[in-house]
């Protein structure tokens, strides 16, 4: 059975199994690792390929990025007098910024020599997974993490799979947001009547049969 130790998931509707029990979600949803797909849409984008199934996606796919401190974003030295608040930039001498450019430059560096060495290799290592010297954070579609699992298998996925609405509204848009990754095995999004969805609440029963069903819907 395939694992997965990322952080960042998308809930997905669709009817595929979950990896984990093999079985169809009853609820029709899924969670599903983006943390290889994020940057495998945004490269696509770079790329001019197709990454979205609607206008809205198409649209939502220009202010895309990878996050405030991305890695496309970091790969520049220069970026970390960018990455902070004008009143702590101020804070430091010139000397401390030139020390924080210098590391960011270092770190670079270091990136560039373990990919150029010629030595014992694992069976999976960063360059197979990640080939692209100039985008080292691209990894290989290939090998990309699709790790799908329902929500009774892997409650966390609730936490891991949360988006900021402040970041979105800041600019900050990931890849799987802008394309609407979530509907993206539907092919469309779905649409509600919002006159019947406002009115929609849970059928009378008894006070043991709703903590049930207060229980599933939250899973």
């Amino acid at each position: 059975m395939q694992s997965c130790s990322h952080t960042a998931m998308a809930v997905i509707y669709s009817r595929l199994k979950c990896m984990r029990c093999g079985q169809e979600p009853p609820l029709g949803i899924l969670y599903r690792c983006v943390t290889d797909t994020e940057p495998l849409i945004h490269d696509a984008n770079r790329r001019s390929a197709p990454i979205a199934f609607d206008d809205i996606g198409r649209r939502f796919s220009e202010k895309m990025t990878l996050g405030k401190f991305g890695a496309d974003v970091r790969r520049d030295a220069l970026n970390v007098l960018t990455e902070m608040p004008a009143e702590q930039l101020s804070s430091y001498t010139l000397e401390q910024l030139d020390v924080l450019i210098s590391r960011r430059e270092n770190v670079h560096n270091v990136i560039a020599n373990e990919r150029q060495r010629i030595g014992h290799r694992t069976p999976l290592s960063a360059r197979d997974k990640y080939p692209h010297d100039d985008r080292p954070w691209v990894p290989d579609g290939q090998l990309e993490c699709r790790h799908m699992v329902c929500p009774a298998c892997h409650r966390i996925g609730r936490e891991k799979s949360w988006v900021s609405l402040d970041a979105v509204l800041n600019g900050d848009v990931l890849p799987h947001v802008a394309t609407a990754y979530s509907f993206s095995f539907m092919g469309s999004r779905p649409v509600c009547d919002a006159e019947i969805v406002k009115k929609y609440q849970l059928p009378a029963c008894s006070f043991g049969e709703k903590s049930t069903i207060v229980r599933l819907l939250r899973f």
